[in-house]
């Protein structure tokens, strides 16, 4: 069974060359806060590729999608934030994506192919003249985005290798993120990888028969040696350059950035340069542009799909095509100045991120001290927690804070507690080494406290608000809170515009405080209430609530039904 990634080649010929245009809808994924932003254009129609409404696969580490589309997405979107970490650019590198049927049988298929989308040459700042470099590249070096039309990268995937018998016989992708592929399935994480690399710069623009692009060099052809001629592929005739790309063992990359890091590999050199793969005869679409498959450790733009695959030789090639990479041990830093967390939660998570390098192994110890919140199991337990990278290791660590749900009411605006980086190891500059994390009351979410005093009602009578945007969770019925013997108990029921709380008997003697907590399960809807006496509704009631992002105020009460209205933003003037 062959599997192979292609590369799509530039097929338009204009000096500052744009491929094609397309109309297309910006994907927005999360993002964490790197230097290099990547940006992904879903291309793909309604229904079909990464907007598949169809089940998600199940057991897909690290792969919360609830469609398989999403889980598509999910995979591009970690994919993107990989490259992130590993180049950098002040300007927005855009991948325009597709999922479709693409070539596959029993016995072979294409996984994908990409390539970039524009080639500019003899820019301000471009390291060799006459020479054409990726667009993306070219941005990074000028600073600007030299063709605001299009997407820098495309990339194709193939749709047929899920849920399809005929194709590498019912083999499927697995959607793990930066996990194993389990037997029976394909990486598609570590696909996108390789085909993003190409849009990056790793690709040729010589034609199979030696002519390079619109005949000036390409800043990747240009660092092809043959041993057997001892030349330059930019020195060679055409007929040279054809002959070279079957020299199967004798093309090698001579970029002195890759070059000069090949130590790590025990094989797939030739006289201490790194092989490319050049076989006889020429497969298009994979030879020259990729690495050898004798390299060992095998290396992520190896043309056939590996069980590992190392970056080092990659990142440093990427470097010889004109990229600026993240060297050095880096930065740690807080990811934000301020973490909250909900009392009734029971840990908060913090997040230290490394950035900016990923050479040696780097710590840093996170510590906590009071604020106005107490340690020692009162308001929350202390940490002193070392975080360590690897070599060669970015991203961002956890370290989990304990906290106590004490039942004591607290200040609308929470307790604090402080916290600090210190006591690095490994080099790394110290960014962001402090931050705060604010815990609040589980009927205190950062401050959105309703409450709905007797005035506010009153006023609400007179001039009761219009429901907007409404949202209604999925609630099926709450019952209790009595007031009075007449007509206070009540069940709360899902309308289509509103919540209706609608009276009916109650006990002789009500509790005059209590709560009544939802029965739907897994939504959070708490509904507390105080009472010096029974009556009308606005003469003795405090009101609060707590769910997602809704908010409630009581529109009406006549003595037997009360009215809950559900709105999806605060109502002005009435939270504290």
């Amino acid at each position: 069974m062959k599997i192979t990634y292609l590369i799509k080649k530039i097929r338009a010929a204009r000096n500052a060359v744009i491929l094609t245009s397309t109309v297309f809808l910006a994907l927005a994924v999360p993002q964490l806060s790197y230097a290099t932003t990547i940006s992904l254009v879903n291309n793909d129609d309604s229904g079909e590729g990464f907007n598949d409404p169809a089940a998600p696969f199940s057991g897909q580490t690290g792969n919360t999608g609830t469609t398989l589309g999403q889980q598509r997405l999910n995979v591009f979107a970690a994919a993107a934030d990989y490259w992130e970490q590993r180049i950098v650019s002040s300007v927005t590198i855009s991948v325009g994506i597709n999922f479709d049927p693409l070539t596959c049988n029993s016995s072979g298929a294409i996984l994908g192919s990409a390539g970039p989308n524009s080639v500019f040459r003899d820019f301000a700042g471009a390291p060799l003249s006459s020479t054409w470099y990726v667009g993306a590249v070219t941005n990074s070096i000028t600073g600007s985005d030299a063709d605001t039309n299009a997407s820098d990268i495309s990339a194709r995937f193939n749709s047929d290798i899920d849920n399809n018998n005929s194709c590498l016989n019912g083999t499927n992708w697995w959607y793990g993120i930066d996990s194993p592929a389990p037997g029976g399935t394909i990486s598609l994480f570590d696909t996108v990888l390789h085909e993003i690399g190409h849009g990056l710069g790793v690709v040729s623009l010589v034609g199979q028969d030696g002519t390079k692009f619109l005949g000036f060099n390409d800043a990747y052809m240009a660092q092809l040696f043959d041993e057997t001629t001892g030349l330059f592929w930019r020195n060679m005739s055409n007929a040279q350059r054809v002959a070279s790309a079957i020299n199967t063992g004798n093309l090698v990359w001579r970029g002195v950035n890759a070059d000069s890091n090949s130590g790590h590999l025990n094989a797939g050199l030739t006289n201490g340069h790194i092989r490319m793969f050049a076989p006889n005869p020429f497969q298009a679409g994979s030879s020259v542009s990729h690495w050898d498959t004798a390299l060992s450790p095998d290396e992520l733009m190896e043309p056939s799909a590996t069980l590992t695959s190392d970056d080092t030789s990659t990142i440093q090639l990427l470097k010889d095509v004109g990229w600026q990479i993240v060297e050095g041990p880096g930065e740690l830093g807080f990811t934000a100045s301020l973490f909250k967390v909900i009392e009734g939660e029971g840990s908060a998570r913090i997040f230290v991120q490394r950035s900016g390098g990923n050479t040696g192994a780097v710590s840093v110890l996170v510590s906590s001290a009071d604020g106005s919140a107490t340690g020692g199991g009162e308001d929350y337990n202390s940490i002193n927690k070392t975080l360590t990278w690897a070599d060669g290791e970015l991203g961002t660590k956890t370290a989990t804070i304990s906290i106590t749900d004490d039942m004591v009411a607290e200040n609308a605006s929470g307790e604090t507690v402080l916290l600090a980086l210190s006591n690095s190891t490994g080099g790394p500059t110290i960014t962001s080494n402090s931050s705060t994390l604010r815990i609040f009351d589980p009927l205190v979410d950062d401050g959105l406290l309703l409450n709905v005093v007797p005035a506010i009602v009153a006023a609400i009578k007179k001039n009761p608000p219009k429901p907007a945007a409404v949202l209604l969770p999925k609630w099926s019925v709450v019952n209790g809170l009595c007031c009075n013997s007449s007509s206070s108990r009540f069940s709360v029921t899902q309308g289509s515009s509103s919540l209706s709380a609608t009276a009916s008997s109650c006990p002789a003697t009500p509790p005059q405080s209590g709560q009544v907590t939802s029965t739907a399960g897994s939504k959070s809807f708490s509904w507390a209430f105080r009472s010096s006496g029974c009556g009308d509704f606005g003469a003795g009631f405090n009101f609060t609530f707590r769910e997602a992002t809704e908010y409630v105020f009581v529109s009406d009460f006549d003595g037997n039904d009360l009215f809950v209205s559900v709105f999806s933003r605060p109502i002005a003037g009435l939270v504290s």
